[in-house]
């Protein structure tokens, strides 16, 4: 199953013993970036020649100051399409985020954003076709959409957007915490008191999204603080394979260019175990 992820880390963690001025002077500095990403192909969608083709797309700004994940829905080729468009437009719109931009005006040009993703795959699904700056013509699909998480770093806050159940993760002192909440029927029932999150699971139907680029998109934000030795992952739901302790585990054990291959060879072994049993 395709997956990408995206971590942001700093190697020297904050002192414990620091104090609440100490905090926010070490908050407040911009600190180095380090970041990794990779991807997985899979075995779910397969291409008539027998090979498999990846829907997802990811996508990193040069300075590392902004991250998106896609993950492309509808098959037959069209979520490579929606999931391509996002990110296109993610890398498009890149020159209107200001340098100095403050937390309202990097929200806005967050959810803004998606919701014109979103309006690019609309309008594709309708032309049949999409034009890419960097190519020829793709052939789109009426059903194609897109799950996204994406991220905006300023000097001390992490700003987050997202649709479906692409996740953001944070890992803070070794403890592993998820940032995001699916769009998801499963999250739905449960939150409206329908049943209970057993009962929910037992459905089977965790694999249904409310929301996608194309398709009765909602916004999910976040904001969170940036403190030195955080690390921020965003993946796709290809990641749900593994227990949220092995995400831990890769993690707390790799620095970010080498957490993301392992964590997709971690995915690989997972379901080649799971097809052989």
């Amino acid at each position: 199953q395709p997956t990408s992820n995206l971590p942001r880390d700093k190697s020297s963690p904050q002192p414990e013993t620091a104090n609440d001025g100490e905090r926010n002077l070490l908050s407040t500095k911009p600190v180095p970036v380090e970041k990794g990403a990779a991807e997985w192909t899979g075995n779910k969608y397969p291409n008539a020649d027998g090979s498999y083709r990846q829907e997802d797309s990811h996508w990193v700004s040069p300075d590392g100051r902004v991250a998106v994940v896609a993950d492309g829905v509808g098959g037959n080729g069209g979520g490579a399409v929606a999931s391509k468009i996002t990110t296109d437009v993610f890398t498009e719109r890149l020159p209107l985020l200001k340098d100095n931009a403050s937390q309202g005006e990097a929200e806005a040009w967050l959810k803004e954003t998606i919701e014109q993703a979103a309006k690019v795959i609309k309008a594709a699904q309708i032309d049949g076709v999409y034009h890419p700056a960097d190519g020829v013509g793709l052939i789109t699909t009426r059903e194609m959409g897109s799950t996204v998480v994406a991220s905006v770093r300023l000097n001390d806050k992490m700003l987050l957007a997202w649709a479906g159940d692409s996740r953001a993760y944070l890992l803070r002192g070794g403890k592993l915490e998820q940032l995001t909440k699916d769009h998801s029927w499963e999250n739905a029932v449960v939150d409206s008191g329908i049943m209970t999150l057993d009962q929910a699971q037992a459905q089977d139907k965790g694999h249904i999204i409310l929301s996608a680029l194309g398709h009765d998109l909602k916004v999910g934000e976040a904001v969170t603080e940036i403190r030195l030795g955080d690390r921020f992952l965003l993946a796709t739901d290809g990641l749900e394979s593994l227990e949220p302790s092995e995400i831990e585990s890769v993690l707390v054990n790799s620095r970010p260019r080498e957490a993301s291959s392992n964590l997709m060879e971690a995915v690989r072994e997972k379901f080649e175990h799971v097809a052989g049993a």
